[in-house]
């Protein structure tokens, strides 16, 4: 019985592993996605892929490189994307809290 249990969390932990290995990676630049969603059959995957890596590069704190990837979107695969549209709004936001966030520590300071 303990064989079998061992059995069966080995293959959890493997299956586990590989999916995990197998999970979208982030480019290392705008253009290497763009190029790299070249290469995917459809629109809408090419739309979704670079959705995640623009995702991706917001989080880092690489907004320019998002907003190339959404302006791509809207000027090669749909001009309407939402994906595109929030991405571009997600920059915004982001770069807007950057710039009042020091304006923030000012007044805190006096």
């Amino acid at each position: 019985m303990k064989k079998v249990t061992l059995i069966v969390l080995a293959i959890f932990l493997t299956v586990g592993l590989v999916l995990v290995g197998c999970g979208t990676q982030k480019a290392g630049s705008s253009r290497e996605a763009i190029e790299k969603s070249k290469t995917i059959e459809t629109s809408e995957q090419q739309i979704n892929y670079l959705a995640q890596q623009a995702k991706s590069f917001i989080n880092a704190g690489d907004y320019e490189a998002a907003t190339a990837i959404a302006e791509h979107i809207l000027n090669s695969l749909d001009k309407n994307s939402e994906a595109a549209k929030n991405i571009l709004l997600q920059v915004k936001e982001k770069v807007a809290a950057q710039m009042k966030a020091p304006s923030e520590n000012v007044k805190k300071g006096f």
